[in-house]
């Protein structure tokens, strides 16, 4: 009777044990899946508007975006091979779908569009980058690239669009009354979108 006494108190504390080390287990999951939730949410994008106010208007404008990529001249003159071709090697297809109104999403099926095309001899990585270096090498395909998917500015290729709230491409917007008002940073090379909101209140 006491054996039995003894091991149904032995199982009790195994399976105490046990639902403790199961708790503590959802606990850790739970905590992980929210700080990578967080993380996801906290974007390291910092867009930053000005208010220029007036008594009949407020002028807005995107004065810096911190977060998404630019590239100047100056940079540019300061990579290596191994970085230029980086950088080809993801707008290639931006261009091609740009110019040819495809719907390309890697440098793979990049340089396969351009085989089939005949503009390479194979489809392979070699053949695009032969292709280039005949075509003026690196920094000319690769300036070619940024300019015709994003344009230059200042000296700067910002692989980035502002849209303002009328749908302008524009980092300014006149407001003329008391209102909330929304500006679209687009990730032209990851296809992502962000939003920066400010509230507006007419000088009386």
């Amino acid at each position: 009777m006491k054996n039995n006494r003894f091991k149904m108190i032995a199982i009790i504390a195994i399976v105490a044990i046990i639902s403790i080390f199961f708790i503590v287990g959802l606990i850790k999951m739970n905590n992980t899946d929210k700080s990578k939730t967080n993380d996801e949410k906290n974007e390291k994008v910092k867009i930053e508007i000005t208010q220029e106010k007036s008594e009949s208007e407020v002028i807005l404008n995107v004065s810096s975006v911190e977060g998404l990529i630019s590239i100047s001249d100056e940079q540019i003159a300061r990579m290596t091979d191994y970085d230029k071709k980086h950088v080809i090697s993801v707008t290639e297809h931006l261009a091609i779908n740009k110019g040819h109104k495809t719907n390309l999403a890697t440098f793979e099926e990049a340089i396969k569009y351009e085989y089939e095309k005949g503009d390479i001899s194979e489809n392979s990585e070699d053949a695009f980058w032969n292709y280039v270096e005949s075509h003026g090498g690196l920094d000319t395909w690769l300036r070619g690239n940024l300019d015709y998917c994003f344009g230059k500015k200042d000296g700067v290729y910002n692989l980035y669009e502002i849209i303002n709230p009328d749908g302008e491409v524009s980092s300014n917007y006149t407001a003329t009354k008391d209102g909330t008002y929304t500006f679209k940073i687009k990730d032209l090379l990851n296809y992502k979108e962000y939003k920066k909101t400010v509230d507006v209140i007419m000088e009386k």
